[in-house]
């Protein structure tokens, strides 16, 4: 549980920070290792180069492991239509610490996705306020005017 508040900006319920500590616990020492010698490090420049379609980067103000400003310098320029978004009041854990926010994130690029293929009927409008502190490209997680 240690490791959970220093990852988060604020505190998970009850249930679901045990639920996330006894998964971080069933990770095997070998996965964490492989992960900080070689996945966290991997290059994947080239994959990502090829990208033409809106690329939305999510990060919490609050992440001490991925900072917003190590996601502005070293994510976006590898993105050819990267947008950074940060949340307010969230860490590394951002999923879990504002669901309601990433839910309106992702339902946002749905729609700017369904707009443009001319079927905006097909996702569903679920209520539930987005609290952002910015977005590095217009004030808008999806680039609308």
């Amino acid at each position: 549980m240690a490791t959970l508040a220093k990852i988060t900006a604020r505190p998970l319920p009850p249930a679901l920070a045990a639920l996330t500590a006894d998964d971080m616990l069933r990770s095997s020492p070998a996965a964490w290792a492989a992960w900080l010698e070689h996945g966290s490090r991997e290059d994947i420049t080239a994959a990502v180069d090829g990208l033409g379609t809106t690329t939305l980067v999510v990060t919490g103000v609050e992440d001490r492991v991925i900072s917003p400003d190590v996601q502005a310098s070293e994510t976006l320029p590898r993105l050819r239509n990267g947008r950074l978004v940060t949340v307010t009041g969230t860490g590394h854990l951002l999923p879990l610490e504002a669901p309601e926010a990433m839910a309106d994130l992702i339902r946002g690029v749905c729609r700017a996705v369904e707009q443009q293929a001319g079927c905006p009927d097909r996702v569903i409008d679920l209520p539930g306020p987005l609290q952002l502190a910015s977005s590095a490209h217009h004030g808008d997680p999806v680039g609308r005017p």
